[in-house]
């Protein structure tokens, strides 16, 4: 996360961005990619990454 100027900037290496207006939700999935730059004006935001674990033969992995 970073503030350039009056902006948020988002960046993930993995996954799928959502948000909200509620931290209760219900969150929706934004299909912007890494980086993501959001104006600070106007009405409250909250984001997060879902990513997804599978666990092959007794590894894990990240998989989006």
């Amino acid at each position: 996360v970073e503030r350039t100027g009056g902006n948020l900037v988002l960046s993930w290496p993995e996954g799928t961005l959502l948000e909200t207006t509620n931290l209760t939700g219900p969150w929706a999935t934004n299909s912007a990619t890494s980086p993501y730059t959001n104006s600070l004006s106007g009405n409250s935001r909250f984001y997060r990454i879902r990513v997804r674990f599978v666990i092959v033969a007794g590894s894990l992995f990240l998989s989006s």
